[in-house]
């Protein structure tokens, strides 16, 4: 029986060496794969947190741009507000140029029939004095007659 005991306690031992020897392989083959893991682990983390950065970038660049594109499009709302209001403007002042026009073209033929009136009116405003100086010259000389006729009645010969 002591041989059974102590094969028994060999037994026993040899099961918790190799348990042991278990034990240490698996934890120093943990160590060395669990390093490996960690040094892959850190690595994909060092390009996670560049690839944040770049993402975090590249967001804050798509933010500006989209603000300005909002400030552009309110802009451009602005500037064809202005653009139909001058084309509106533009049309407004282009009908009073063709009504001026018109008018200035209607007072030119005025103006062209009053110069000829004008200038009718002078033509018989010289005839008139013309005929006024005649008649002047003709009441002279028959003032002058009647004065010679006053002077010398009796014998009177003028």
């Amino acid at each position: 029986m002591k041989y059974l005991t102590w094969d028994i306690k060999i037994s026993f031992i040899g099961v918790i060496i190799i348990a042991v020897a278990i034990v240490v392989f698996v934890s120093v083959f943990s160590y060395y794969k669990f390093g490996d893991i960690n040094k892959e682990y850190s690595g994909v983390t060092g390009e996670l947190v560049n690839i944040k950065d770049e993402l975090t970038q590249t967001k804050n660049i798509l933010d500006d741009t989209s603000t300005e594109l909002v400030l552009k499009k309110e802009r451009e709302e602005d500037l064809s507000v202005k653009y139909e209001e001058l084309l509106a403007e533009k049309k407004g002042l282009e009908e009073n140029y063709n009504e001026l026009k018109e008018k200035n073209e209607d007072l030119d033929a005025q103006l062209l029939g009053l110069n000829k009136e004008v200038g009718t009116l002078n033509l018989q405003l010289i005839e008139t004095k013309d005929l006024l100086n005649a008649k002047e010259q003709q009441i002279t000389a028959l003032y002058l007659r009647l004065d010679c006729y006053e002077v010398a009645f009796p014998n009177a010969v003028c």
